[in-house]
């Protein structure tokens, strides 16, 4: 199968990074060994450790639920910052689950909770966000489940590897005697920061051909009217930082619009005559109407920085240069399922 020239590197960080994540995991999981008392005399009882195990468990699936309900339709967009947002959550999630053995008892199934809490968004985020870079693989090879499946199988490999170098470590460690907390620590600190290395510099290499997001399209926006000519994707991916908060530009809906122009049905039909499309813009407020297509998105997005809605010709004139340079534009901007705004006599 044949993908864009990035794969090979793009796994080589992916491995690097789960290899990280494998063996701060080994470190963690000893921690709330210790945490409930394992190897001591002041062991949990079995009652204790079942409902502390089951507490964590517990939290998680909720988390999961909730975070599927409440986010799941905004992670294709914006997948490279969702996805580094997911491996901070497991970073921390990590941090918590280390830091068990030395709180006080009665923290100890909070922090485990909220840990577990942090480790679900992850599987969120971070599961959302793969999905979306495996449909840019999939772009180039026109097979998305062979390269779902590869992908999943580097991963099992790089898992199956962090393993074996956790058992290596952990044998060394007992025969030298480095098993103490600082090294732990020492250890913890050196491979979490390898992970936020691998993890920023993977994503960083993807040349995405969907815009996904406002901030994107702004960027690529900006690149063409001071230069002439729209960034590739290799030079959107190198002038978009990885490390941000996710665009959180999203249509509004149909009860934030109508608070706007309450009673102003006059206004509402100067509104939809000086957008020309399918769109609503008040201020920075964007609402979609029924049927409004990618295009109509762009033309919306330019409203509302400009102020005034976009001419034919220039909008035109930059969906050309930017698809010349190599995006597709008929992936959409604002997050799937969206709201939309019914109203009478606009199709």
């Amino acid at each position: 199968t044949t993908v864009a020239p990035e794969y090979a590197r793009y796994q080589a960080w992916h491995v690097a990074q789960d290899l990280s994540t494998q063996l701060r995991s080994t470190l963690a999981t000893s921690a709330v060994f210790q945490g409930l008392g394992m190897g001591s005399g002041n062991a949990a009882t079995a009652l204790a450790a079942t409902v502390a195990w089951l507490s964590r468990d517990a939290s998680g699936m909720v988390a999961s639920l909730a975070a599927t309900a409440r986010l799941a339709p905004r992670l294709d967009g914006d997948c490279r910052r969702w996805r580094f947002l997911g491996d901070v959550c497991v970073d921390a999630a990590l941090v918590l689950e280390l830091a068990t053995p030395h709180a006080p008892r009665s923290m100890f199934v909070p922090m485990l909770c909220a840990a577990s809490v942090l480790k679900a968004l992850c599987g969120v985020l971070a599961g959302g966000a793969n999905a979306a870079v495996s449909a840019h693989w999939a772009a180039s090879s026109a097979d998305f489940a062979e390269v779902q499946a590869k992908g999943a199988a580097v991963g099992t490999l790089s898992g199956l590897l962090g393993l074996g170098l956790s058992l290596a470590g952990a044998g060394l460690a007992s025969r030298g005697n480095l098993g103490g907390v600082k090294t732990a620590w020492a250890a913890f600190g050196a491979l979490t920061a390898l992970h936020v290395v691998c993890c920023a510099a993977g994503l960083r290499i993807l040349r995405l051909r969907r815009l996904g997001c406002a901030r994107r399209f702004y960027l690529a926006v900006d690149s063409y009217e001071a230069t002439g000519r729209a960034p590739t994707p290799a030079e959107l991916a190198a002038r978009d930082r990885v490390v941000g908060a996710p665009d959180g530009f999203r249509a509004a809906g149909a009860s934030v619009l109508l608070r706007r122009i309450r009673d102003r049905p006059v206004r509402l039909a100067e509104l939809l005559r000086e957008a020309r499309g399918r769109y609503v813009c008040i201020g920075r407020v964007v609402g979609l109407l029924a049927g409004a297509t990618p295009r109509d998105e762009r033309a919306a997005l330019l409203h509302a920085r400009r102020g005034v809605a976009p001419d034919e010709a220039s909008l035109d004139a930059i969906d050309d240069a930017l698809r010349k340079a190599g995006f597709d534009l008929d992936a959409r901007l604002f997050p799937a399922g969206g709201p939309v705004l019914e109203i009478e006599g606009v199709s």
